[in-house]
């Protein structure tokens, strides 16, 4: 008996050696650091339609749309206000972005283009919900940079 109580005492102690050792080896080890590459969007490799909204004032804004997005999005125009919708293929519109035309300062940080003391905002608040894939939300990005006052 006290044989077996010997072996059992010198497993044990083996065990915790073995774990101790392991943890220490882990510890000191650097993780293993995972390198993703994000692919660049190329807003040359599309085709678009250019599209131009509050022509009833002078103070026109033009912007670019994809071929792909042709039949699939509508635009409204309320007053000062222009909104894109997307349309899905059940027939549902969703409001991707919008433009609005205001004057003076105030949300800095929407403004995409100026024309004298008329600002132009976009808001984005609908794309950033995530409800669209990122084909769209790439697509958008060449759409932002491609927006003019006229």
């Amino acid at each position: 008996m006290k044989k077996n109580k010997g072996i059992v005492i010198a497993l044990i102690v083996f065990l915790l050696l073995i774990v101790t050792i392991f943890f220490i080896f882990n510890k000191n080890s650097k993780p293993e650091e995972i390198v993703v590459e994000e692919k660049s969007f190329d807003c040359d490799s599309l085709n678009y339609s250019r599209v131009s909204f509050f022509n009833i004032t002078k103070d026109r804004v033009s912007l670019n749309i994809p071929e792909s997005w042709e039949g699939n999005y509508r635009l409204r125009e309320d007053g000062n206000k222009a909104v894109f919708y997307y349309l899905r293929s059940d027939g549902s519109a969703s409001e991707m972005f919008a433009i609005s035309r205001k004057r003076g300062s105030g949300d800095i940080d929407k403004i995409v283009c100026k024309k004298e003391d008329l600002n132009f905002l976009l808001d984005v608040s609908s794309l950033e919900m995530g409800e669209f894939g990122s084909d769209i939300l790439n697509e958008f990005q060449c759409i932002k940079e491609s927006i003019k006052c006229n």
